[in-house]
């Protein structure tokens, strides 16, 4: 039982790193756009 929901947590770990990530990266385009139009 312990391990099922240590990998469903590292799961969501992964998850979470991921979608911030990839928040990251739009908020730096997005900043790279602004400056670039300026």
């Amino acid at each position: 039982m312990a391990q099922g929901i240590s990998i469903l947590w590292r799961d969501d770990t992964e998850f979470r790193y991921q979608s911030s990530q990839t928040i990251i990266r739009c908020c730096f385009l997005f900043y790279e756009t602004l400056t670039g139009a300026v």
